[in-house]
């Protein structure tokens, strides 16, 4: 049995187990509760195997017993870094392909490019209902526009989109029935460290182009003003 730690520990198996379960979407506390229960099957049967052996067999496994529940440590944590490592190139691939769909909501979908309908999905938006589009410009390279502002939209039941661009944010919201900007505004406030503007709402996620676009309308303050087109 190969010394745990060492480079004869080949751990590839459990980073492909941590790796295939987090793009399954499986939660990691479950990944790691079977491992563990894998393991302690496993020891069961040795266990078993050496008391029908005779008491050579039961004092070599316990001789190797610390390697062996070494080894399963690091075949855990060979698990769980794999897994954190696929779920974090799985959310840049998300958070790239959302950036993607917002911008082709507000500059008009190119040829080739998903339907309305699908960009909708994917984006967790219904084709039909109420819009606003915000514009933020980034006080600072450092800090996003608009930081936390999606913790304070989630109790409002609205959903968001995001794009980054240099020097500003772009946002599509959805809005819950029956409509109503003030208390988004009022978060959007909230949040404010540079320039906001909002347009006005709309009804359907394809008129996002005719609402906001980059360069094409003066960022205004949302702070300054109750209106939604301020």
């Amino acid at each position: 049995m190969a010394r745990p730690g060492s480079a004869a520990v080949d751990v590839s198996a459990p980073g492909a187990t941590g790796r295939k379960r987090a793009f399954q979407g499986a939660p990691l506390p479950e990944v790691l509760r079977v491992y563990r229960l894998s393991f302690a099957y496993f020891w069961e049967e040795l266990r078993t195997e050496a008391q029908r052996s005779g008491q050579g067999a039961t004092q070599a496994l316990l001789a190797a017993a610390g390697r062996i529940w070494s080894l399963a440590d690091v075949y855990s944590t060979a698990l769980t870094d794999s897994y954190r490592e696929a779920v974090a190139e799985r959310m840049t691939e998300t958070d790239r392909r959302r950036s993607a769909l917002v911008a082709a909501l507000v500059d008009g979908p190119t040829t080739g490019s998903d339907t309305l309908w699908e960009m909708a999905r994917v984006l967790g938006f219904p084709f039909q209902g109420d819009f606003v589009v915000l514009m933020a410009e980034a006080a600072t390279t450092a800090e996003p526009p608009l930081s936390g502002l999606d913790a304070k939209l989630r109790p409002l039941g609205v959903s968001s989109a995001w794009r980054a661009q240099p020097g500003h944010d772009i946002a599509v919201l959805t809005l819950p029935r029956p409509r109503s900007t003030a208390p988004v505004l009022d978060a959007v406030r909230a949040c404010v460290t540079g320039r906001v503007g909002a347009s006005p709402v709309y009804r359907r996620s394809y008129a996002a182009g005719a609402q906001v676009r980059p360069g094409g309308h003066g960022v205004a303050g949302a702070g300054d003003s109750g209106d939604p087109s301020a």
